[in-house]
């Protein structure tokens, strides 16, 4: 993994994601993104690599139609969301219809990414994740090794997941196996002391197994790029 350390992390993240989508402007792009801090990021992507052969999909989401709860519609608050509608950017709406269950929802949002990738067959697929306090990332939690592999351990693209100790606690999610397997790279955003001595220290230690930190499946990507403001990152990974 490579660690860029900056004063300025958003800003190099959101150059950066600029960067790769200018790199692949050529093939169809399909680009995840994270909700909290994380949209911030967004602001530095120029009109300029916002065209139509990209679609942007939430890489995990919280099972709400609340707009300060539901990533998909705190994203359409933003500056970014309606610059790239402008300019025809497709979204992946992960907002639950009415009466809409959980799994259905879960099974909607799996079925619309598997038929994207059958008329999608050369596509560039990047990833923007958070890492929370915790070592979770999108909505895949630490847990106990045999409800971790329950929960995760799926070849679709979205699973349900149910936290009873966070807000919101029923979400679906991207899994590792979609990390490791279908991203060609992925982008992490960490920033704070907290995060720094708890978690990026120690996010490529190996002898760290996944359900404890499940973070690590994005550290241990092929082509991963962390972007923070934590000065001991660097010396870690």
């Amino acid at each position: 993994m490579i660690t860029a350390v900056s004063t300025n992390p958003e800003q190099q993240a959101g150059e950066y994601i600029r960067s790769k989508l200018r790199e692949h402007e050529n093939k169809d792009i399909l680009l995840y993104i994270s909700g909290g801090s994380s949209l911030n990021i967004l602001q530095f992507i120029q009109n300029d690599v916002l065209i139509q052969n990209v679609t942007i999909c939430m890489g995990d989401e919280r099972f709400s139609r609340d707009d300060t709860i539901n990533n998909f519609l705190q994203l359409k608050k933003t500056d970014f969301y309606s610059r790239a509608v402008t300019r025809f950017v497709h979204f992946i709406d992960t907002c639950p219809i009415v009466e809409e269950s959980h799994s259905s929802f879960c099974n909607r949002i799996h079925t619309t990414l598997s038929d994207y990738y059958k008329t999608h067959t050369n596509t560039y697929t990047l990833g923007l994740f958070g890492v929370g306090e915790d070592g979770h990332t999108a909505s895949i939690f630490p847990n106990t090794k045999k409800e971790f592999s329950k929960i995760y351990e799926s070849k679709n693209y979205f699973v349900t997941t149910v936290q009873k100790t966070v807000p919101c606690p029923k979400r679906i999610s991207i899994t590792p196996t979609i990390i490791s397997n279908s991203l060609d790279a992925v982008v992490l955003y960490a920033v704070g002391q907290a995060k720094c001595a708890g978690i990026l220290r120690h996010i490529s230690d190996t002898s760290i197994e996944l359900h404890d930190m499940p973070a690590q499946a994005l550290a241990l990507h092929t082509n991963a790029k962390l972007f923070t403001d934590c000065q001991d990152s660097a010396k870690q990974t």
